[in-house]
């Protein structure tokens, strides 16, 4: 079946000036953050910084004197190369 152009089952075609209305752009820009935006952020960041560094150290387990890798503080011998520890307490 061939549609014939006076078809009323056929939607009839946008105007160019319709098509143009709704893919126009928009001139308008994204509103973008003040600059005291960014330093509050960096001073949280900085801050934030500071308080899993301290929290990190208050952490840290103890080293083995010999190689000075992390150990357990229950083992009496590091695992990685062998050292007594508990001559070192």
């Amino acid at each position: 079946m061939t549609l014939a152009p006076t078809d009323p089952n056929l939607l009839p075609l946008p105007s160019v000036a319709e098509i143009w209305t709704v893919r126009r752009p928009t001139t308008t820009r994204p509103e973008v953050p003040s600059v005291g935006f960014f330093e509050k952020a960096g001073r949280e960041v900085e801050k934030f910084k500071q308080t899993a560094s301290e929290a990190a150290e208050d952490h840290r387990t103890p080293e083995c004197p010999a190689c000075g890798e992390s150990v357990p503080d229950d083992v009496e011998e590091c695992p990685e190369c062998g050292a007594d520890l508990a001559a070192e307490n």
